[in-house]
This record gives structure tokens, sequence and C-alpha cells, in this order.
């Protein structure tokens, strides 16, 4: 079990079952959430973002070893089968705000953004479901479905209640 902690930047290998600390290691980006993705990365998204950039850490499980990337937007994190990370929440370019779902290429560094400007909601918590969507829970009681492949909405379900957290 790979764990994060927000106030220390601690990064944290469990045992499952006694909860012994079997490796650590430390972020600069304030852990606030966490995925693995298939090739051994524990991926961590920072619990504060500046304006307009979100730093996203990426350890590697074997060699503790941590590499940045810099996302538009970070509050949820997912990876999908293609090993690409997934970011919701919300962003900042200059005097535009709104929120964004982010789809990373690690091995490029590229970024690929579905936005939706304005301060009406929150992109919260999201899941990959790897046969085709992306699923995003805003605070206005939608849930959005993105297209893992384009980055583009394809369906807004209105489900309430507000806020919706993941």
């Amino acid at each position: 079990i790979w764990i994060g902690a927000m106030t220390s930047g601690g990064v944290f290998q469990l045992d499952g079952n006694t909860g012994e600390i079997l490796a650590q290691t430390r972020v600069n980006n304030n852990p606030y959430g966490g995925a693995m993705d298939g090739r051994g990365h524990f991926w961590i998204v920072g619990g504060y973002c500046t304006i307009g950039i979100c730093n996203l850490a990426r350890v590697d499980t074997t060699s503790l070893e941590v590499t940045y990337f810099n996302v538009p937007c970070g509050y949820g994190i997912s990876v999908d089968a293609q090993d690409r990370i997934w970011t919701s929440g919300r962003f900042q370019r200059g005097m535009t705000m709104g929120s964004c779902v982010n789809r990373l290429d690690q091995d490029t560094g590229e970024s690929t953004s579905y936005t939706v400007n304005g301060m009406a909601q929150f992109f919260r918590g999201l899941a990959v479901d790897n046969v085709g969507s992306v699923w995003v829970a805003d605070t206005g009681g939608d849930l959005l479905q993105v297209s893992e492949e384009t980055v583009e909405l394809v369906h807004r379900f209105h489900v309430g209640p507000s806020e919706m957290v993941g």
C-alpha cells in the first residue's frame, strides 16, 4: 500500500497486513490524492495548486526516484490502461478561471484538457472505466462522461445532489 502525507510531504509504502513502513521518501507537492500506474509508479496530485499550475509527483516504487510534471488542474487523480494520468479540478490562466479534466502522457509530458470556464462548478473526483470513458463528479450535482481518447465531453448527467466530490 502506498500513501502520501499532505502536511509532511512524506510518501510511504506500508505492509497491508501490519501497517509496518517498508519504504519512504518525500515529495514537495503536499500529497492529496494518489494512484498507481502499471509501470510501478505511484502518482501524487498535490493539495495546493499555484495559479495555473498543479504539480504531479511520480514516485518510482523501486528506486524511490521522484519526477515532477506540471498540469493545469489537480484534485482528483486516476490512471488509464495506457498509463496516462488523469486529473480534474480547478484551473486559472491569467484572469480566466474554471474547471478542467486533464490527460497527461507520461512519456511525452503532453497534457490534453477539457475545460469549462467560470466558477459555477468545481470538477472533483474522477474515475477511468478503461472501456472509453472518464467519469467526473462536479459540485453542481452533475456527472460528466469524458472521452478517454479525445478528452471531449460525451455527456453530462444530472444526478444530484449538489456538492458531489467523488
